[in-house]
């Protein structure tokens, strides 16, 4: 694996499945359950009493709150290439593609908006269209909309070579090597 970064590694080379003896794996196509799992485990061993109203919405909160505060801690850097306005522009877009906020919620700020408003507000923004979401399902489903889309554009013998460099993962964790959701949709290009 030289020269790739350590983030794009097979899991099955960062994990070391054959060396520790996991008892507990968690997927991100369960992850309330997984999470409210190791949750209930934790409160049986320790006796604490963590607990949600609403974990969907908490976790989308938490997740918009990230990244403000990493675009914010990021920002004298981030203003040497694009400015402020468009970076925000761009998590608001990141935010809609992961299924947090509505598809349908433009990014009406301004320049001058976007310069004014502090870290806290941009996160009070957030936080207000998330909890005005009337259909989270279908927010949710912008993600699966936005893979598939982004699927169509990458060339097959790309496809191949990601399947066979992550063959022992998709064994070892579970996954289809091509998700239903994916097997049609890629449209032959010119």
């Amino acid at each position: 694996m030289t020269g790739r970064d350590r983030h794009f590694y097979p899991m099955f080379d960062h994990c070391n499945p054959c060396k520790i003896k996991y008892n507990f794996v968690g997927r991100m196509e369960s992850f309330k359950n997984d999470v409210m799992c190791l949750l209930d485990r934790w409160d049986d061993k320790y006796g604490s009493n963590i607990t949600f109203s609403d974990f969907e919405k908490e976790n989308d909160v938490r997740m918009a709150h990230s990244q403000i505060s990493r675009l914010f801690g990021m920002r004298d850097g981030i203003e040497k290439c694009i400015t402020l306005h468009e970076a925000l522009r761009r998590v608001w877009k990141v935010l809609q593609i992961r299924g947090i906020i509505p598809i349908l919620s433009n990014f009406t700020f301004t320049v001058e908006d976007s310069v004014q408003m502090k870290q806290q507000d941009w996160k009070n923004v957030l936080t207000n269209v998330i909890e005005n979401i009337p259909n989270r399902q279908s927010v949710k489903s912008q993600r699966s909309e936005a893979l598939a889309e982004a699927f169509n554009l990458v060339d097959p013998s790309d496809i191949q070579t990601y399947t066979e460099t992550y063959d022992n993962d998709f064994s070892l964790l579970g996954y289809d090597k091509t998700p239903p959701s994916l097997k049609h949709t890629r449209k032959d290009r010119p």
